[in-house]
């Protein structure tokens, strides 16, 4: 993983952090997530959070088209992995069902390709 996306998930609240921060909170009230709109006035758009989504970190990619410089990579851009254990196909390289490691269409573990364990996000859309 690059290094400024590297930072951007470590400056990341955890889910643990997220769900404290929520126990707080009325439990009727609706989320939403601010965000800037990117213009000069930097006015913040609000969003709703419909649900939420587990990743594999390997789907942020660096982009000069985003606030954060940080973006999430097109699903068909994604390669997609196979888990022998759950006979299922994916587009992270740790199955989300067993978190067993998948393999590559060549058959090699799709952790090897990489000197690091793919790190684990939550995205909320």
């Amino acid at each position: 993983m690059k290094r400024k996306i590297e930072r951007a998930v470590e400056n990341a609240m955890t889910v643990a952090d997220l769900i404290e921060e929520l126990k707080q909170m009325p439990q009727d009230a609706y989320v939403l997530f601010a965000c800037d709109y990117g213009n000069y006035s930097h006015t913040q758009q609000a969003l709703p959070v419909e649900n939420a989504e587990e990743l594999d970190a390997g789907s942020l990619v660096e982009s000069a088209y985003s606030h954060s410089r940080i973006a999430l990579t097109d699903e068909q851009d994604n390669p997609s992995y196979y888990c022998p254990a759950c006979e299922e196909e994916w587009d992270a390289k740790t199955c989300p069902k067993c978190h067993g490691c998948c393999i590559t269409e060549d058959g090699t573990p799709a952790k090897d390709q990489d000197n690091d364990e793919p790190e684990t996000i939550v995205i909320l859309r």
